[in-house]
């Protein structure tokens, strides 16, 4: 191998090992944060609505919810959506709640909102700054989730 080479396979081996190693020292401190443990409760948030009124887990207590955290870039998010409809649809009357906690900036508040109509959405969304913090709060860091 000529000296041209063989340095930028050394550059490219090093940029890749310093890659690993930030990305490796980032996993290794997101797994180091407590997970919950069993009868815990969830963390609380309460975040803006897109219809205006508040969306808290606190306002569910006793019932089973279920969080949904997406963006409207998200092809699989916006697949669920529908299954989500049905499931608060079927179970609804018997203690379910789905709470849909949107993570696109706030700005694209009318993109979200023609997601919901066209789908027929009935839970709660949410959508800003407090849902983005919610999604912290949970450790979230994929989407949909």
């Amino acid at each position: 191998m000529d000296g041209s080479r063989w340095f930028g396979a050394a550059a490219l081996t090093g940029a890749l090992g310093f890659t690993a190693y930030v990305l490796g020292g980032l996993v290794t401190a997101w797994l180091a944060e407590p997970l919950p443990e069993a009868g815990e409760r969830a963390p609380a948030f309460a975040a803006a609505g897109l219809d205006g009124r508040p969306v808290r887990l606190s306002d569910h207590r006793g019932q089973a919810v279920l969080l949904d955290f997406w963006t409207t870039t998200c092809v699989g998010c916006i697949g669920s959506l529908n299954r989500l409809a049905r499931f608060q649809s079927d179970y609804g009357d018997r203690g379910f709640q789905v709470l849909s906690l949107n993570q696109d900036p706030t700005d694209l508040k009318s993109e979200v909102r023609a997601v919901v109509k066209e789908r027929g959405l009935t839970f709660p969304v949410a959508i800003g700054p407090e849902s983005h913090a919610a999604a912290e709060a949970y450790r979230i860091r994929g989407f949909p989730t």
